[in-house]
């Protein structure tokens, strides 16, 4: 990745953070789908999501979407439970590697909504798709990515910043293996 790239991936991830403490989730999601489409001109649709505590905005372009989840929010409680629950659980696909119980109850929570979003936008879901987060965000970009390879699809990329260590050493090795 050049570096013009990987500044606009960290200013996406920083986007989609509220931009004020206790702000509405639709005010926050308004101002982020504006801040990400101003990032990403070739984006024909921005749509903002919010799940269970997990935020996040996809920009729709032609041949590609670019999902992008926000992190942890210090006043949001969902949150930080997420990022606070280390017990361990196995997920399907992940052989013998268990993740974070909180990490994936924020996977699991924008990984439903973000493909009910891509196929109702693109009518089956054939493109390539780029995922970025930051934090707790970067967790769910990472599984989200290994949850999309390993159905087939196309993840063009995964940027991730200040990512925590979300799963066992046998989880991360199997990912890499994916991606």
């Amino acid at each position: 990745m050049n570096p013009k790239e990987h500044l606009n991936s960290a200013l996406l991830a920083e986007a989609v953070y509220p931009r004020e403490s206790g702000q509405d989730t639709f005010a926050s999601n308004a101002v982020s789908c504006n801040v990400v489409s101003q990032l990403v001109p070739e984006a024909r649709m921005v749509s903002g999501f919010s799940v269970k505590g997990t935020d996040g905005v996809i920009a729709f372009c032609d041949t590609y979407a670019i999902i992008i989840f926000a992190g942890t929010e210090l006043d949001d409680l969902s949150d930080m439970h997420n990022d606070l629950d280390f017990r361990k659980v196995y997920i399907p696909g992940l052989m013998n590697g268990q993740v974070g119980k909180g990490f994936y109850s924020a996977y699991k929570a924008a990984i439903i909504r973000s493909i009910e979003l891509l196929g109702d936008y693109y009518k089956g879901f054939a493109v390539g798709v780029k995922l970025v987060g930051h934090s707790l965000g970067a967790t769910c970009a990472c599984l989200t990515a290994f949850h999309l390879r390993l159905r087939g699809h196309s993840v063009i990329s995964c940027d991730t910043f200040g990512s925590p260590r979300w799963g066992t050493s046998d989880a991360t090795d199997h990912y890499d293996m994916y991606l």
